[in-house]
């Protein structure tokens, strides 16, 4: 049975979302999103089978709509059902259908009583209390309202709770003036004014917080450009308060300055000082290959100088590099962000990611605040911490890119850093820089600089050998610099040859740093049998690069699930792949991925007996050895 705090809930307040305990409930099919969604927004009250009709087709509806209708009713209760919701969700009433959900459980609900109980909280004048809750209220959006939906009546709907999370905006930084925070509010407000150049309510804001941060020409600006705006898209001046406001900033009325008895609104008792974490790692000592990555990462700027929030993403295979890329690009920036510095590991590419509700617990304990029960609480909770803070946030290792956006700072004030081997992150996200493994250059100094002995420097093709049986790659380099290191009796050449051993490969690179082999354990692991059939196949000497039609040839397999199995080994980042200039895709292992694969061989014994059978494509194959 469905326990009280694994019920299944439902969220508008953004992309339309079902989820039972931390699983997403999938709603196939337009039309039964449309019915659930209106459903949804009218939440407790019954809705006719003519308004679910108008829901579904806008207009002209066919004559067997309302039987189409009660048919995707039918099939959205046994989903929910199966899904583990209660049987008496969808409930039919005389004059329509009824979605019988508990308030606690759709985040409409929480978001109408979090904004009710803030306003009692500023009409009984705890302005800073009032504050916090429509923050935390506000930090439940993930997005406008059904952003995924397309019935015009949904959006209608949809409309209507994207003016109402505007309005407890604007309320919510009003509050937040009034408590003196002029300077932290410019540049949310710009950034929203920019999205909304002709909310008056909003210019009138920007321009009250920029004149009490002493920046009255700004204030004027923003006033002139709303002007503007509003005569070339509307025919129509300003409305009397935003006049009001120029005027009174043209006359320096001491109405606008700062509220004396700001000081007095915070809530008694005074609170705690805010505490101020500090949790980044160490960088590392070696910044080899770094400074040229860092060349590619855009120019930071400032936190108030910009009208989103900034976010690098740091992208690229197995040991390339990205943690050490993103930990040092974030102690060059932490001293602009005065309230602290977030990490978290999240272990995306492991065999057990940490989960999402940890992350933001640990976050939430560093931060002071004390951690809700349930995971979306947490994260409102987060969102709200952030939204006040101008902190700097590094994601080790993320799984997926809804992870991502989950964590992403709300406002302006606060900066993201993150890693991941996903391939592909929405641009929306932030500036994104693809890492690959070292040229022959930096990997010898690499070598050189840890090594540090000359050795490396006076045997260049020997220390060459050493990098390209370390596929160029950052980890295994350090792995074996600190092992030729802590052996001074060894030379280059005898240490290229201990290296030269599929057996031994691992395990040499391994005494000298981190368990190499066990980052492609896991993403092998999780391949489908036929996906681990053809990386295997592929460990041969003379079998790289090949073509998608030559492992169907080998698998006895349609092309499509040959061409799925090698595509899932590239997500993996278990397989390369390119598209050579005469328009065939290539797949081919690079050094530790085909060492990684000759062993996956062998312990899978005679069951590859095909695999020898994989040939190169001649035509792609000199370019591939050449380039």
């Amino acid at each position: 049975m469905t326990s009280r705090e694994d019920s299944m809930r439902f969220s508008v307040l953004g992309p339309l979302e079902i989820t039972e305990g931390s699983k997403a409930v999938d709603v196939v099919g337009l039309r039964q999103q449309h019915i659930l969604a209106t459903l949804l927004l009218n939440a407790g009250h019954t809705v006719s089978i003519g308004r679910l009709t108008e829901a579904t087709w806008d207009s002209a509806p066919p004559a067997t709509a309302k039987e189409q209708v009660q048919n995707c009713l039918s099939m959205l209760r046994r989903a929910l059902t199966a899904a583990g919701g209660p049987p008496g969700l969808i409930v039919k009433r005389p004059s329509g259908y009824l979605l019988d959900v508990r308030d606690r459980d759709l985040d409409l609900k929480c978001f109408q009583d979090r904004v009710t109980a803030a306003r009692q909280a500023a009409a009984q004048g705890k302005t800073e209390q009032a504050g916090r809750g429509l923050r935390t209220a506000l930090a439940m959006w993930r997005g406008p309202a059904l952003e995924n939906l397309t019935s015009r009546l949904v959006r209608a709907g949809a409309a209507r709770l994207n003016e109402q999370r505007q309005t407890v905006l604007e309320e919510c930084i009003s509050l937040e003036l009034a408590l003196g925070r002029h300077r932290e509010l410019v540049g949310e407000l710009s950034a929203l004014i920019t999205e909304y150049p002709l909310r008056e309510e909003l210019a009138a804001l920007l321009m009250l917080a920029l004149y009490r941060s002493g920046r009255q020409a700004e204030a004027l600006d923003v006033y002139r450009r709303t002007r503007r705006a509003m005569i070339e898209d509307l025919g129509l001046e300003p409305g009397l308060p935003l006049r009001q406001v120029e005027q009174s900033i043209l006359t320096g009325d001491a109405d606008l300055g700062v509220p004396a008895e700001a000081v007095g609104l915070l809530d008694p008792p005074e609170a705690p000082r805010r505490t101020i974490p500090r949790q980044l790692p160490p960088p590392r000592g070696d910044l080899v290959g770094v400074e040229e990555a860092m060349c590619r990462v855009p120019e930071q700027r400032e936190p108030t100088a910009r009208p989103l929030p900034e976010a690098y993403l740091f992208t690229g295979g197995i040991g390339v590099g990205k943690t050490t890329l993103a930990v040092q690009l974030a102690h060059r920036l932490k001293e602009r962000y005065r309230d602290g510095q977030l990490f978290a590991d999240l272990r995306g590419s492991r065999a057990e990611p940490t989960p999402l509700g940890a992350v933001v617990a640990m976050f939430l304990q560093a931060m002071g605040i004390p951690v809700p029960d349930r995971v979306d609480e947490r994260i409102a909770e987060y969102r709200s911490a952030l939204a006040e803070r101008q902190m700097l946030v590094v994601l080790d290792d993320v799984p997926r890119e809804d992870v991502l956006r989950e964590l992403m700072p709300p406002t302006p004030g606060s900066a993201l850093i993150a890693t991941s081997r996903a391939r592909v992150f929405g641009k929306d996200l932030g500036h994104t820089v693809q890492l690959g493994t070292l040229g022959d250059r930096a990997a010898l100094d690499l070598l050189a600089a840890t090594v540090g002995d000359g050795r490396v420097e006076r045997n260049i093709p020997g220390a060459m050998r050493v990098a390209a049986l370390c596929g160029n790659l950052p980890i295994a380099l350090r792995g074996a610099a600190i092992r030729l290191a802590g052996k001074p009796h060894w030379s280059v050449d005898q240490f290229a040859e201990l290296l030269d051993s599929d057996e031994r490969r691992f395990a040499e690179l391994e005494r000298g740093g981190p368990r190499i082999r066990a980052l492609f354990e896991v993403p092998y692991g999780r391949l489908s049998a036929q996906a681990r059939l053809v990386f295997r196949g592929m460990s041969e000497p003379d079998s790289c690069p090949v073509t998608a039609a030559q492992a169907a040839a080998l698998l006895g397999l349609p092309l499509d699930l040959a061409e799925e199995a090698l595509e899932e080994a590239v997500d993996a980042r278990l397989i390369e792949a390119a598209r050579f200039p005469g328009g065939e895709v290539a797949y081919w292992l690079a050094e530790l991925q085909r060492v990684f694969a000759r062993q996956c061989a062998a312990e899978a014994g005679g069951g590859d007996a095909g695999a020898a059978r994989l040939s190169p494509v001649p035509s792609l194959s000199a370019k591939y050895l050449a380039g």
